[in-house]
């Protein structure tokens, strides 16, 4: 009572209540207790004992509220938990509960999740309430009630309470909250998860959640809320409009500037959590997709999930990221610029996602666009087009957008760029923004160069003072294969890379190539049949596999067959047909040796890099 703010008149008369309710039963009949003998029984009771606890002379000139804090301080509570006490006394609307230690979304994206059901939260709340969430020992947040993470912008926090959820989620969306409040911590370098519990932190941690202002986000939310079903069993009732593809979220990028058929979005081909993995897989299948970019996923996670080695997917080249949700921080940037790096050093088509193939891959991809020459509505549609094939589903069927949903969707891909490009869009030169980020995030500029060249579908020519031969002659000199940017690159024979033919870096002085030695360039020599030739050095060796540990040189009585079109950089010894060499589709810079017993030509062959005999001119 004193200390929720009690006179001493009120405490002295509260405690007298009992002794008037009880006592002075006479002749079985209960007597009214004079004036004098309840003030005996209060002076020889509650206040003598208030007295001692608070150690005062004078109760009627003491703070009774402030006395009564500094004492259940003094017995061992702490200023979270005498807060939560005053706020539960007062009859405020909050719940008491604790973070969950060992939840997924805490220790793979940085959410902090809470041990309260959504059923149960919305019998005090509602969605759009603003509610304050106290995280004791921790902080204190206001956020909003929702149902997804984009019903807010990014950078703000809410309460993800999904229906059917056993827990709630408090997050900032494309954060870590969990970092913020100093509870979790980056994991190390290939842990089994993104984000680890700080030492020192012990559990159980507690939360109070506490109204705000009801209602106070319910006009946002009715315009950003928006829901999606992801029981595939309700797939054809949900989705009747829906092709396989659009359901899973898959489609080609094609803005300005976008090779055609070149890069590819998606949900997730292998992780079953939205129920969509079997068709996203499928239609990358259908596509020919070589590269994939897992931005959600590390390479133990991916291969977990049931079914993994057997899908299409496994097959191909890929890299995992298992990037954060958090555009701003460096680990998300890091990853970011290894994705892309391994875009610009593999072949196409590509193809980009996370778990939804919304949030990370939305900006991932928007970022590619606005590169290519993309502009700021052809990203908004892009990105909205996602949206179209998820959300607002209603009474179990997907229903059209709103105008002023899709308004709102645009305003997301919008902000979370402009955040990025540290840019007003609407004014920007997105395609140098673009470069510039790519800069900042620890591109070269010859990274960005090849990165652009593939995303464009070009296959690099060779370029001046080169010409494509219209025939092969004897006494050729070979030649420089491929060039990235503004750099030159002619085949030799430095087997610094086992199996392999390697490339080095040349110049030009006045349009003349310069020297190089003669013992590291191959003559190219015509053989005996049409369109044969040889691969001869300086010291009339030629190349030929003899190991798995080395490319060797050997004389040779036998003509090497170059075949080009269908089986594209494929080059053939027709003496011994037991032995190949190729170019490799995932380095464009590499030649390998194989042995052909050890291969399939549906495993290697490829139209997508085709390369020209060129000479000097």
């Amino acid at each position: 009572e004193c200390l929720m703010g009690a006179t001493y008149d009120e405490v002295v008369a509260d405690y007298l209540k009992t002794y008037t309710n009880y006592y002075t039963v006479v002749d079985g009949v209960q007597q009214p207790l004079s004036r004098e003998t309840l003030d005996a029984i209060a002076s020889s009771n509650i206040i003598k004992t208030l007295k001692t606890a608070f150690e005062v002379e004078d109760l009627t000139a003491a703070d009774l509220a402030a006395e009564a804090e500094e004492y259940v301080k003094a017995i061992g509570l702490t200023d979270d938990e005498i807060a939560a006490l005053k706020t539960n006394l007062a009859g405020e609307t909050q719940h008491r509960l604790q973070l969950v230690e060992d939840a997924g979304d805490m220790l793979k994206y940085g959410h902090l999740v809470i041990n309260v059901s959504t059923e149960d939260l919305l019998k005090e709340f509602a969605y759009g309430d603003i509610v304050t969430v106290t995280v004791e020992g921790y902080g204190a947040i206001d956020a909003p009630i929702c149902s997804n993470y984009d019903d807010v912008d990014t950078g703000a926090a809410l309460i993800r309470a999904k229906s059917d959820k056993n827990t709630v989620n408090l997050a900032i969306n494309y954060g870590q909250i969990g970092v913020q409040l100093g509870i979790i911590e980056k994991a190390p370098e290939g842990s089994s998860t993104t984000y680890q519990v700080k030492e020192g932190v012990t559990f159980p941690i507690y939360v109070t959640i506490e109204m705000k202002e009801a209602g106070g986000y319910a006009d946002e939310l009715a315009v950003r809320a928006m829901n999606r079903d992801d029981d595939h069993a309700n797939r054809a009732t949900a989705y009747p409009g829906l092709t396989d593809a659009e359901y899973a979220n898959f489609r080609v990028v094609g803005t300005t500037g976008m090779g055609e058929n070149t890069l590819y979005r998606s949900s997730s081909p292998i992780n079953p959590e939205i129920g969509r993995n079997a068709e996203a897989d499928a239609a990358a299948q259908a596509a020919g997709i070589k590269t994939f970019m897992n931005m959600a996923d590390s390479q133990a996670e991916a291969e977990a999930y049931a079914g993994y080695a057997e899908t299409y997917y496994a097959s191909q080249n890929k890299i995992f990221l298992g990037m954060p949700v958090a555009f701003t921080t460096d680990e998300f940037k890091a990853g970011l610029a290894e994705g892309y790096r391994f875009i610009a050093s593999n072949d196409g088509p590509y193809l980009i996602h996370c778990t939804e193939g919304k949030d990370r891959t939305g900006l991932g991809v928007a970022v590619l666009e606005s590169l290519m020459g993309a502009t700021l509505e052809e990203v908004q549609a892009d990105y909205l087009q996602t949206y179209i094939n998820y959300y607002n589903v209603v009474d179990g069927v997907q229903q059209a957008l709103t105008d002023e949903q899709k308004e709102a969707v645009k305003h997301i891909i919008t902000n979370n760029l402009g955040i990025v490009f540290d840019a007003d869009l609407t004014t920007a030169d997105l395609a140098a923004e673009a470069e510039d980020y790519l800069t900042e995030i620890g591109m070269t500029d010859d990274e960005i160069a090849a990165l652009k060249t593939n995303l464009a579908g070009e296959t690099p020519q060779p370029t001046a003072p080169y010409e494509v031969a219209e025939s092969v002659e004897a006494g050729d000199q070979i030649i420089m294969v491929y060039t990235v940017g503004d750099k030159y690159y002619a085949m030799t024979n430095d087997n610094s890379t086992a199996d392999m033919l390697a490339v080095v870096e040349v110049t030009f002085t006045d349009g003349v190539l310069d020297t190089v030695d003669d013992s590291a360039i191959f003559n190219l020599e015509t053989g005996t049949a049409a369109g044969s030739f040889l691969l001869r050095d300086g010291g009339g060796k030629y190349v030929y596999r003899a190991s798995k540990t080395a490319v060797n040189m050997k004389d040779a009585g036998n003509d090497w067959t170059l075949t080009l079109g269908e089986g594209a950089s494929k080059i053939t010894y027709t003496g011994d047909a037991t032995r190949a060499l190729f170019i490799r589709d995932n380095n464009p810079l590499q030649i390998r040796c194989y042995s052909t017993q050890n291969w399939s030509a549906s495993d290697y062959y490829s139209t997508a890099t085709i390369y020209k005999v060129v000479t000097n001119g």
